[in-house]
């Protein structure tokens, strides 16, 4: 008794009284703490790291939330070149290369911090940023109006990359299929503007040259409809390693294939 006696006195913190206020307080604080803040806003410099495929995890983690409301669209300029054919069917090829949709029967995964950074070891970036081979050529935070019958977004470094209107309406469909916030805001919005075509902006652009062996371009659009906002990445890439293109196309052939197996599967469940 003395010893648990003389240990309480030398350490009061630990009394039960003391244990009982301060739960007390812990549980006031709680009700009374302003709510959490959303995650941080990414900046610009952000997005050139992460581009740049040589950014911290925060920061990584930063960019891919501020697309949670968005598409994020990866796909090689041969893949884009498709688009627009002759029985080719626009939106399920873009939604076969759209990491923002739940397509893991296709072999896609969302976008994560986890599948970002094995891309930045699968695509060779990264250590191309590493040994300083990397080049931003091109960065503009803009502002620009993009209706659905916009022509191409051309790149201002490499004439061969561009973005097909065909990828515009898929961003402009997606925006009008998206469901609304539950808010009083949005559902006062929608009774007024019901059926209303989305508002889309390109906002930011990067075009980035990896060594010699692929050249990229990142835009960001952000789409706005009866109050719901998504920020959408869309990247094209060539690449001009044969090595490297061989595993690219050896990816897409399979990421195809998975598709077809799948609408087959579909088709014959109907």
């Amino acid at each position: 008794d003395n010893i648990t006696h003389s240990f309480t006195q030398a350490t009061p913190h630990l009394t039960p009284t003391f244990i009982n206020t301060q739960r007390r307080k812990d549980a006031a604080m709680k009700i009374n703490k302003p709510p959490a803040p959303s995650a941080a806003t990414a900046t610009a410099q952000d997005y050139i790291r992460f581009h740049g495929m040589l950014c911290s995890p925060s920061t990584a983690k930063r960019c891919i939330e501020s697309f949670g409301h968005g598409r994020t669209l990866f796909a090689s300029q041969s893949i884009y070149d498709r688009l627009g054919k002759p029985q080719q069917d626009n939106h399920q090829l873009l939604t076969t290369f759209d990491w923002s949709v739940n397509n893991k029967e296709n072999g896609v995964t969302s976008l994560s911090v986890v599948s970002y950074y094995l891309l930045v070891l699968a695509s060779f970036t990264g250590l191309c940023s590493l040994l300083r081979r990397t080049k931003l050529l091109h960065h503009k935070q803009c502002d620009i109006a993009i209706h659905r019958d916009h022509d191409c977004v051309r790149s201002t470094q490499f004439p061969s990359l561009s973005i097909p209107n065909a990828v515009i309406r898929y961003l402009f469909d997606v925006a009008q299929q998206q469901p609304e916030q539950p808010t009083e805001q949005t559902q006062l919005i929608k009774t007024t503007t019901a059926n209303t075509e989305p508002s889309l902006r390109l906002v930011q652009r990067f075009e980035f040259s990896f060594g010699s062996f692929l050249s990229v371009m990142m835009l960001h659009f952000v789409s706005d409809h009866n109050g719901r906002k998504g920020r959408h990445l869309v990247e094209t890439y060539e690449i001009h390693s044969p090595l490297l293109n061989r595993f690219n196309s050896f990816c897409n052939r399979w990421l195809n294939g998975r598709r077809e197996r799948v609408d087959n599967k579909n088709r014959g469940g109907d």
